[in-house]
């Protein structure tokens, strides 16, 4: 999982691989949304979330 703060758009984003539920629950808990999803060559398909600040 990674997180980061925008300080400019004022949101968070996080993302976290499709399998690692842990990761997911987290996020989910912290009231991040979905937006989108990304490929990396390390972990694989990952899904991207965003919360505002």
């Amino acid at each position: 999982m990674t997180a980061l703060l925008d300080d400019d758009l004022a949101r968070a984003s996080a993302e976290a691989g499709v399998e690692n539920t842990a990761s997911l629950a987290t996020i989910s808990g912290f009231g991040f949304v979905e937006v989108g999803e990304q490929w990396d060559e390390v972990d694989g398909l990952e899904l991207i979330f965003e919360v505002p600040v």
